[in-house]
């Protein structure tokens, strides 16, 4: 299973709030224009996030989009969960109880299924890593390994 692209677009969007100068609020448009999205479904996305309690709106012309809470209160599991719902990413359908297994062996088809375990495993070393990330961790981690990237960021908001 893949994970949608939204999610790399809404946890960039919501990085960019991170860096933002305190109290910057930002159109939808601003937010596609400097990440190079389609504003439609980027508008459509950023409600989703206010939904989850990630993002706040304001409407009027000063206002636009902004963090919900501090940057140290957000994850990067929160923004997944937002783009992609709560549901296990590995979803078993019991394939074991089906074929020539399941004729030969009756009944081998109620033991626990091992590959779900495993994979059930790995997401939760996943989800608990993304959890451990947050938005104030990532601006961090960006403003000293690319300061250039958060001065042109908040010169770029600035400018608008």
């Amino acid at each position: 299973m893949k994970m949608a692209t939204t999610v790399e677009w809404m946890a960039h969007v919501c990085l960019t709030l991170a860096c933002a100068p305190p109290g910057t609020s930002l159109q939808a448009a601003a937010l596609a224009e400097f990440h190079g999205l389609p504003k439609p479904y980027l508008t459509k996305q950023l409600q989703a996030l206010v939904k989850s309690g990630i993002l706040r709106s304001a409407p009027g012309v000063r206002g636009g989009f902004s963090l919900a809470r501090p940057s140290s209160e957000i994850t990067l599991m929160d923004v997944v969960v937002a783009v992609e719902g709560p549901a296990d990413l590995f979803q078993c359908t019991a394939i074991r109880k089906n074929g020539v297994v399941a004729a030969a062996a009756p009944g081998s088809g109620d033991l626990p299924c091992i590959v779900q375990l495993e994979m059930k495993k790995a997401e939760m070393a996943w989800r608990k890593a993304l959890a451990s990330q947050t938005l104030e961790n990532l601006a961090e981690r960006l403003e000293q390994g690319a300061p250039q990237v958060v001065t042109m960021t908040r010169e770029w908001i600035r400018a608008i």
